[in-house]
Parts: structure tokens; C-alpha cells; sequence
């Protein structure tokens, strides 16, 4: 059985949830995947897998060669908006979820090497006891779809050296970013508490943290932190080696026989009220 050692920052939530799609994505990429978090020293998810020496090496190599593709319900007339998002029709019986209103809310297909593919689409699964966890401003705008492209573009431009790095510690390839699915705190402000609106400053960009961005959206393809009120969320890691269908639960909800930690995470508005959300900080609440 493969396994890797990945570096983790238990208070950053985007970190966590990309812990998580780092084991959806073996799962499915590397045969039958368990992982668990191991915070005795320093704070880190050991993932294992039975068909990779290194599944986490495995599940890079896919997403730095990975192309995105929206996909569109049978008989539909949607498509993606944005230039360089081909579309797909899904085969019969496997949308998942109602026809979207809009193209911006199309699930998303990471297509990669050898045929595979992971599917993308937290954003278009929601019901009214299912929160998406959608963080991004309003689906009539830019679409899951081209986020998606983006960050995938980001990562192909990145250098060998940069990628063996991102081998050793993911969580840490950062690029200049414009936009993103707003799920790694450290690209995080509300202009209010910094002072100014980086809008206003047209040469100045944040780093962003591709890599946790598409693990986190991965991460929540089955799974979701339990949601407080619209600017705070529940979620937990859990400290032994689990399959992907425990490590799910475990994440939204505590089990007393599980060693875990639960953490509750805090958003606030960077615009408008009621539009994009971003995640400031988060807090242990117990630990068990």
C-alpha cells in the first residue's frame, strides 16, 4: 500500500476540505484510499492507497495535466459562456442534479491523463438540507466551469521545480490570483478590516493557493461542514485511518469512538451583503 505524508494547517478549513479531496481523488484515481490526520507533532493527513506508491504524487500528476469541460443535462440547450470551456452532454441517467437555471451553475468535468476524470459540482447540489458551501459571487456571473480552467491553467503553467515541491508540501504552491472558489483563508480580506479595497489598486494581486483550491472543491463532491448560519460552519478532522464513505461523515459530524477535533469556521462579506462570502478564521470548539 502507497502512502504520503501531506502537511496540513488544521485551522485553515480550505486545507482540511483539500485533505479530503485528496482522498475522494485517490479513491477514484489509485484504487481503495483511506486517510486520517496526525496532529501528535506537527499537524499532517497521511493518505495510503493500495495501487500508487505515493497516491498524493498520483492525484498532482492528474490535476497539473487535467483540462475542465462543463457538463450539460440530455436535451438541454445550456453550454458554457466562457471561452476555452468545451461542453459535454452527460450520458443518460447520471446528471447530478436538476437542470441548472443558468450556465454558470454546470457541474464541471476535470479530464485527465489516460482517460480519467473527476467530477466537479458542490455548487449545483444543493437542496434546502444540503447547503453547497458555494463561496463565490452569483451564478449569473462567472461560472464554476471557468474557475475550474483557471486554476487548472495556473497549475499547468507551473515549472518542474515548482511541481516537485508541491510534491512535498501542496498546500504551499502559490501563484498571484484573480479569482478562485474563496476556500483558502489566506487569500481571505474584507476590505472594512484592511483598510482598503484591493479593487482600488490595480497593480496589486493576492497570492492564491491553486492546488487547495481544487482539492477543497474536490473534497466537498460528497461531503459538507455542518452550516451554523450563513457565516459560520461546523467541520471536523478525525485522527485514525479511515475509508472515504467514514471519512465523509466524520468530517460533517463528530463519532464518539473516532478520535476528532471539531472546528467551527467564520466568514465574512468582502463585498456586498448577501453576495461572495470568505473565510476569515477558524476555531477549535472541542476536542475529543
Amino acid at each position: 500500500m502507497g502512502r504520503a505524508i501531506i502537511p496540513v494547517d488544521l485551522r485553515n478549513p480550505g486545507q482540511v476540505f483539500a485533505c479530503l479531496g485528496f482522498l475522494e481523488a485517490a479513491d477514484i484515481l489509485c484504487g481503495p484510499a483511506e486517510g486520517g490526520f496526525d496532529w501528535s507533532g506537527d499537524e499532517v493527513f497521511v493518505l495510503e492507497a493500495d495501487a500508487a506508491k505515493n497516491p498524493a504524487q498520483e492525484v498532482l500528476e492528474f490535476l497539473f495535466e487535467a483540462k475542465a469541460r462543463a457538463v450539460t443535462p440530455p436535451g438541454s440547450a445550456l453550454r458554457a459562456k466562457e471561452a476555452g470551456v468545451p461542453t459535454d452532454v452527460a450520458p443518460d441517467q447520471t446528471y447530478p442534479c436538476a437542470e441548472p437555471a443558468t450556465p454558470s451553475a454546470l457541474p464541471t468535468l476535470l479530464a485527465g491523463p489516460r482517460g480519467r476524470t473527476l467530477r466537479l459540482e458542490h455548487w449545483a447540489d444543493g437542496t434546502r438540507q444540503r447547503d453547497t458551501v458555494k463561496l463565490w459571487a452569483g451564478m449569473g456571473g462567472y461560472s464554476g466551469a471557468a474557475l475550474t480552467r483557471d486554476l487548472l491553467a495556473q497549475l499547468a503553467a507551473f515549472p518542474a521545480a515548482a511541481r516537485a515541491r508541491a510534491a512535498v508540501a501542496p498546500f504551499d504552491l502559490s501563484t498571484r490570483q484573480s479569482s478562485s472558489f474563496r476556500f483558502d483563508s489566506r487569500g481571505s480580506y474584507v476590505p472594512l478590516d484592511l483598510g482598503f479595497s484591493l479593487n482600488a489598486h490595480g497593480e496589486m494581486q493576492v497570492s492564491g493557493y491553486p492546488l487547495v483550491e481544487l482539492l477543497a472543491a474536490l473534497g466537498l463532491q460528497n461531503a459538507r461542514p455542518r452550516m451554523i448560519d450563513k457565516l459560520r460552519y461546523e467541520y471536523g478532522v478525525w485522527g485514525v485511518p479511515l475509508p472515504v464513505q467514514l471519512a465523509r461523515a466524520c468530517f460533517g459530524t463528530p463519532f464518539p469512538t473516532i478520535p476528532n477535533r471539531r472546528f467551527t469556521m467564520h466568514l465574512g462579506w468582502p463585498g456586498k451583503e448577501g453576495q461572495a462570502r470568505c473565510i476569515l478564521f477558524a476555531e477549535e470548539r472541542a476536542h475529543a
